[in-house]
């Protein structure tokens, strides 16, 4: 049976803002072609259109933009048309006929939040008690444990290199949040730490300044609070994978792959 992109299209979890105030839609190519394969994956960076291609794919699902935005999609005619790095990604693109599909606002705006909830299963925490809010998930750990132990079960678990605290590695934790993506600034994070009294936040990433120096204020206050950035593509590579799981499941003969985001940041 052949499927259409806006067949696979059809099965997601939309978003439900009006017209125009969303990210979510059609990048490249058209909603009536026929789909070979799909990849899922976090961005669809050079290297994952190279897979999909070599994969057979000719749908890509991706949760953040392709040409290095949120807001917009390098339309033709934008001033970065001319840039040589989005100009060779999109030749290849073009070259092979792609479908680029951008599916962020619907998972998130899910209830619960599609990405916030496949990070909660792929570090198997859902067995606790926990409370999904609309930008993070509380869950309380029936036994403390200290930042350190904490921060190498995230490492095993997501399979990561590093985690970077902010706190002391050996602060006993039992009310942990999760709140993945860019929501480690102080304008989240702060408030969310008071109203559900916090011990630890774990999240994708923030700015540098905001939240950090709120931490290190707190300790040398005696108020013990941690902070763990695991990198925005690892907090999210978990609820993409779920996208993934949900088109298999409604298309068992389509094949679907997901591809791991590449790592952008080396520690020397």
């Amino acid at each position: 049976m052949t499927h259409t992109v806006q067949d696979v299209i059809s099965i997601l979890d939309r978003t439900v803002r009006p017209a125009g105030t969303t990210v979510d839609g059609i990048i490249t190519g058209d909603a009536n072609q026929s789909v070979q394969a799909v990849v899922v994956s976090f961005v669809a960076s050079h290297t994952v259109i190279q897979k999909a291609i070599q994969l057979g794919a000719n749908m890509v699902i991706t949760h953040e933009g392709p040409f290095y935005e949120h807001n917009g999609n390098r339309s033709v005619g934008s001033e970065a048309d001319d840039d040589p790095v989005i100009q060779k990604k999109k030749e290849l693109i073009d070259a092979h006929g792609l479908v680029l599909y951008r599916f962020h606002d619907g998972p998130h705006e899910a209830v619960p939040d599609t990405i916030t909830n496949g990070l909660l299963h792929a570090l198997g925490w859902e067995k606790y008690d926990h409370t999904h809010l609309k930008t993070a998930v509380i869950i309380t750990l029936p036994n403390p444990a200290s930042t350190q132990e904490i921060g190498a079960y995230l490492k095993t678990k997501l399979n990561l290199p590093y985690v970077r605290l902010v706190g002391e590695r050996e602060q006993k934790c039992s009310k942990i949040a999760l709140a993945v993506g860019y929501r480690g600034g102080a304008h989240h994070a702060i408030p969310l730490y008071e109203k559900e009294q916090l011990d630890l936040l774990i999240t994708g990433e923030g700015p540098e300044w905001e939240t950090p120096e709120y931490i290190l204020d707190a300790v040398k206050q005696g108020n013990q609070k941690s902070l763990i950035f695991l990198g925005h593509a690892a907090s999210e590579d978990p609820g993409m994978i779920v996208v993934a799981q949900k088109i298999r499941d409604r298309f068992p003969n389509l094949p679907v792959h997901f591809i791991k985001a590449d790592p952008y940041i080396m520690v020397l």
